[in-house]
């Protein structure tokens, strides 16, 4: 089959941790993987960014990347790229046609819709996050006020794609509930993790010589586009909240898109008028390497978002031996047991917070349990049964019969070096 996957906004194999990069690009780019593995001919169509990116190239054996023209060859934020979605659709007209089309995003489904119509298959679309989903996050704490297109183009999206793919059965129930798409329609398939390169800690006798910590004391991790949704500034309130003499450090892992720019200034002056600024540690972008390497060695996972649709991060830090403390919202439901992997919270108040984090640092045996349980449940997270999974999607859709699955040595995970 061939399948063409549409990320008008963000490239998926941008390196992650970037302005505009997340979750949603590991999960496109180890889908398509997936399903190059299993045979399928992919494509993945993102818009050029960078005078000096390659028109086409090959990241991945059986993946080819296309960055489109559409709109100025430079980084936009993504409420900027409305107004490149028809270029970005007259770009693909002339593209060579697929058998099915994958829209990640409701950017990406407006600008394929009009294409998967003319050529006649099958859409399918994955909102990642819907609007109704990110109502909680304030507009006062930075967040530029939504595209009023948004809201009409989800449920437009919603009723015309032959299928709608969540990540979450939560994510299922908002598009059948809020968009009123029948649940026939409806599939999920689940996110996996690279349980290999997330790992927990080497265990080691006790005095015995071993590799340097990236960071010298303990600390929370916190990782994510430094934006109100995610809730990092209900993580820097609960540190303060937190007893000094017990206090840890806290990392905040990720970079500032550009329609965040405020919020981020506003939140260096919270951390510096609560007098954290010796606490809280700053990190731009990682290697993968470096990245699973902090998590790994982190105490606890901290993932106050306001919606989590996949629980990618959680998933990541489960397979590290690591608790999450989290909200009790959107996927983090499903990836996260609650006081058997991790703690969720149904309440932003910083003291609740504050409490069960520093619960958690003082009982190192609970810790430990939660984090040996945690990667327990991550083992059954995998990329593989991912894309085996949205390859039987894909044969519905088309009506067909699914693609063999290939056998496990022959699975990829991504092994590229964009990551964060």
């Amino acid at each position: 089959m061939r399948i063409v996957v549409v990320s008008l906004p963000t490239d998926p194999y941008a390196k992650l941790g970037t302005a505009d990069t997340g979750g949603m690009n590991l999960l496109v780019r180890q889908q398509a993987q997936g399903l190059a593995a299993l045979g399928h001919e992919v494509e993945i169509w993102t818009r050029r960014s960078d005078p000096d990116q390659p028109a086409e190239s090959e990241p991945f054996l059986g993946v080819i990347l296309r960055r489109l023209p559409a709109g100025p060859p430079e980084p936009v934020g993504r409420a900027e790229a409305l107004r490149w979605v028809d270029e970005f659709t007259d770009a693909m007209r002339t593209q060579y046609p697929a058998d099915l089309v994958h829209a990640h995003s409701w950017l990406s489904g407006l600008a394929a819709l009009p294409v998967a119509r003319i050529w006649d298959v099958p859409l399918v679309v994955s909102f990642h996050v819907l609007a109704a989903a990110n109502a909680g996050a304030a507009l006062s704490l930075g967040e530029p006020p939504e595209s009023s297109r948004r809201g009409p183009a989800e449920r437009l999206l919603a009723h015309r794609a032959r299928v709608v793919v969540a990540l979450s059965r939560a994510e299922a129930d908002l598009v059948t509930q809020r968009l009123g798409v029948p649940p026939a329609q409806v599939r999920v398939v689940r996110p996996g993790v690279d349980s290999a390169l997330f790992h927990p800690v080497e265990p080691r006798h006790p005095g015995a010589p071993g590799a340097p910590r990236l960071l010298a004391d303990r600390y929370l991790l916190w990782a994510g586009r430094i934006d109100p949704a995610k809730g990092a500034d209900l993580a820097v309130a609960a540190l303060a909240a937190i007893p000094p003499q017990r206090r840890p450090n806290l990392v905040l892992l990720g970079s500032v898109p550009p329609e965040y720019e405020d919020y981020a200034d506003t939140l260096a002056a919270t951390i510096s008028g609560l007098q954290l600024r010796d606490r809280v540690i700053r990190l731009g972008p990682q290697s993968k390497e470096a990245f699973a390497r902090l998590m790994r060695e982190a105490a606890l996972l901290l993932v106050p978002s306001w919606t989590d649709t996949s629980g990618l991060a959680a998933l990541e830090a489960a397979a590290s031996g690591v608790p999450v403390v989290g909200s009790r919202v959107g996927g983090l439901v499903e990836t996260v047991l609650d006081r058997v992997t991790g703690v969720l919270i149904g309440s932003r108040d910083r003291d609740v917070w504050a409490g069960e984090i520093d619960r958690l640092l003082t009982d190192e045996v609970l810790r430990w349990q939660l984090g040996q349980q945690a990667r327990a449940h991550a083992l059954g997270y995998t990329w593989r049964h991912c894309a085996e999974a949205l390859n039987r999607v894909y044969a519905e859709a088309c009506h067909t019969e699914a693609t063999a699955p290939a056998t496990p040595t022959d699975y990829p995970e991504d092994r590229s070096d964009a990551a964060g």
